[in-house]
Parts: C-alpha cells; sequence; structure tokens
C-alpha cells in the first residue's frame, strides 16, 4: 500500500530494496523520472496488540456463525479475550435471546449471572455484545453472521492537530520507529522518507481522529530528525487522505481512487 501510494503521489518507480538477502536495507528506492533516488522505509503505529486483533477478526471476515435467532454484533478491544469468546460467544447469545435480553450486561446480578460462568467472565472481559431481535438471523434471501469487530474509541477532537507534534515525538521514541529512522540515516541517498501506517490507537484518539476525518493541515513542522527523515508520510487507517511532510511544508493527497 506506501509503495503504491509513493508511486500515485510522486509519480516514481518503486523499487522493493529490502531483498535478497541484504542486511539493514531500507524497504524501498524510489527512482525519480529524473534520475533522483530517495530511500524508503515504512512502519506502522499501532496499540498494544491492535495490529494482532485486526489480522485475527479480519482473517474471518469480522464474522462468526450464529445459532441464535436474532443478529448480534460484539465489540471486542482485547485480543487476549478472543479464544474465550469464541468457545462461550455462542450459549451467551441463545441465553440472553430465551430470556428475551439484548445485551449481558443488563443481567447484572441476577440469579442467571451468578450461575453462568461465561456471563461473569464477560463482565469482567473487554467484550460487549448487543442483541437485534428486529434483524433476524435468517431469511429466504439472507444469513447473518454475527459481526465481530473492535471496539469503537472516542473523545473530543483535534481538528486543528495542534497536538500532533507532541504525539509524533512520543512515537519517534518507539524502538521500532526509531529503528526505521536509523536506517534512513545510514541510506546513501540524500532525500529519505518515513511512511507511517497509523492504525486506530496509534496517536492519542483527539489527533488521530483529526487526522481520519480532518481537512486541516497540521500548522507546526512534524519532530523529526532531519538530518535523517526529510519527507514523513501520515497514512491513517479508516481514511481517505494521506498527509504528506516535504520541502517544510505539509500536503495532503487523495491517492486511494486514482487509476
Amino acid at each position: 500500500m506506501a509503495f503504491e501510494v509513493a508511486r500515485r503521489v510522486l509519480g516514481v518507480t518503486v523499487e522493493h530494496y529490502d531483498t535478497a538477502g541484504r542486511q539493514g536495507a531500507v524497504d524501498a528506492i524510489l527512482h525519480y523520472p529524473d534520475g533522483r533516488t530517495a530511500a524508503f522505509e515504512v512502519t506502522r503505529l499501532a496499540g498494544p496488540g491492535e495490529l494482532q486483533l485486526d489480522s485475527i477478526l479480519g482473517s474471518q471476515g469480522h464474522s462468526w456463525p450464529n445459532p441464535g435467532n436474532w443478529w448480534w454484533t460484539i465489540n471486542v478491544d482485547s485480543v487476549a479475550d478472543i479464544p474465550r469468546l469464541r468457545s462461550c460467544y455462542a450459549s451467551i447469545l441463545q441465553t440472553c435471546e430465551s430470556l428475551g435480553v439484548q445485551r449481558p450486561d443488563s443481567l447484572g446480578w441476577t440469579d442467571h449471572a451468578r450461575d453462568d460462568e461465561d456471563l461473569q467472565w464477560l463482565a469482567e472481559s473487554s467484550v460487549r455484545m448487543v442483541g437485534h431481535p428486529e434483524v433476524p438471523s435468517r431469511t429466504d434471501d439472507e444469513v447473518r453472521d454475527v459481526m465481530v469487530v473492535r471496539g469503537a474509541v472516542g473523545g473530543a477532537v483535534d481538528e486543528a492537530l495542534s497536538g500532533l507534534p507532541d504525539a509524533l515525538h512520543r512515537a519517534f521514541e518507539a524502538d521500532h520507529v526509531r529503528r526505521r529512522i536509523g536506517k534512513l540515516g545510514r541510506a546513501a541517498q540524500t532525500e529519505r522518507h518515513l511512511f507511517l501506517i497509523l492504525g486506530l490507537t496509534g496517536l492519542a484518539f483527539p489527533v488521530i481522529d483529526g487526522l481520519i476525518v480532518g481537512r486541516a493541515l497540521p500548522s507546526e513542522p512534524p519532530p523529526v530528525p532531519t538530518d535523517k527523515v526529510t519527507h514523513l508520510w501520515l497514512a491513517p487507517a479508516w481514511s481517505q487522505r494521506v498527509l504528506l511532510w516535504a520541502n517544510n511544508s505539509w500536503s495532503q493527497w487523495h491517492p486511494y481512487d486514482a487509476a
């Protein structure tokens, strides 16, 4: 994805370079039409477990078999809860349907909850289940599996992106980011690109939401070591835009719909 974005935005040819046993090589070399080249390194910023959780749920199509009569949605925040959830969600939703209860947590400490270890576990987990009795799980034309997605995050939105420099400063302290910056610093090219793919929990929520849904450009430069990084790309998840810091200014691009 990062290689294709660079190709569409810059009009470059991208050579995958971290191959053939090269040690400490950058991910790619960008070749401009005029003969110039640039080093290109890609990494992700995400909170603990976010990438693993997204990978697991995505590989299953965010849907699990539905043994009930209602359509159900499940939100889960912690990847550690997936194994237990997978083993007990069916019995929980069937119990709730038999009682006419849409939300398992509404059972509180009723006799049903006290006598059911799965309901007790659910109450203390990162999982939230909601049944939708108005939407049948099966019709003549459709079977609706249980939809399982990562839990939502929320809060105030930093529309002006005033908190971006501080958020990036903290992000650049992460070991994996420092290693990528170090690789760029050792590259032979004088133009060096760091491409950051931002998960929903990769930066503070007000900043990441401002990047995803906002239209504003940051008003301050990023706190990158300019002797190692000359270009910084920010590609937030679920956003149509990509931000690029280059030549002492920010620009935004919409490359995903490009031919």
